[in-house]
């Protein structure tokens, strides 16, 4: 138990460094001018490996800096831990489970590889680490006529509007399309800051107006690709 204490510890605060991928590269470049927290070039360091983590860090709103350290560091947390079930026996094993969310361009064998090594050089012994099947992220490309037809439609209602790629932090459905060849896109309705604090939270809600919308572009999404 005192081997996992130690072992919980080291994952909980190690701190990935940050990387970029390709539609997380795009959306820092058109969020650019839109943000109101910096100049833009100042905000763009945040693609510079070597003040990235400053200029996130610089970023007031406490949402948007979770959200853009969701899309430009891997994350690992553990959540779940179990040893014995008698007070007065040691337990012979103990187990802890660890949500890893990982980018494009990391592989869970790179991710098993590290989590092996900073318990080594941790001290820890006689630990096995498992990882799940699917722990790989897959992303769909910009470059197809459906994204271009979105782009368009979103476009025709709202002319102010940007179509910006975007990478969930959690898991979808989509990576099961991918592993078919199916183009796989998700459309957030509310795009705003606020609405990110409101994911899976204590009062997940969507406005109305919001709701209506995104179901409109989406329709008409549909109507002009297989026309």
């Amino acid at each position: 138990l005192l081997h996992m204490a130690r072992a919980v510890e080291v994952l909980g605060r190690y701190q990935f460094p940050l990387q970029t991928s390709g539609p997380v590269k795009l959306l820092l470049e058109g969020l650019a001018g839109e943000q109101d927290f910096m100049s833009a070039d100042n905000f763009l360091r945040l693609l510079d490996p070597q003040r990235s983590r400053e200029t996130l860090d610089a970023i007031k709103d406490a949402s948007m800096r979770e959200m853009l350290g969701a899309l430009l560091t891997n994350t690992m947390v553990p959540t779940v831990a179990r040893a014995g079930s008698k007070t007065n026996v040691i337990p012979s094993e103990c187990f802890c489970e660890v949500d890893a969310r990982i980018l494009p361009g990391t592989t869970s064998e790179e991710l098993q590889a590290l989590i092996e090594r900073l318990l080594r050089d941790a001290g820890c012994r006689g630990f096995t680490v498992h990882m799940p099947g699917d722990a790989r992220p897959s992303e769909s490309s910009m470059d197809t006529e459906l994204y271009r037809v979105l782009d368009d439609t979103l476009l025709s209602h709202d002319p102010r509007g940007m179509l910006l790629p975007y990478i969930s932090p959690g898991a979808t459905d989509s990576r099961f399309f991918r592993d078919r060849g199916v183009i796989a896109y998700g459309m957030q309705f509310d795009a705003s800051i606020e609405s990110n604090r409101l994911i899976h939270g204590h009062d997940e809600r969507i406005s109305l107006k919001q709701l209506f919308f995104g179901t409109q572009v989406l329709y008409d999404t549909l109507r002009r690709f297989v026309a």
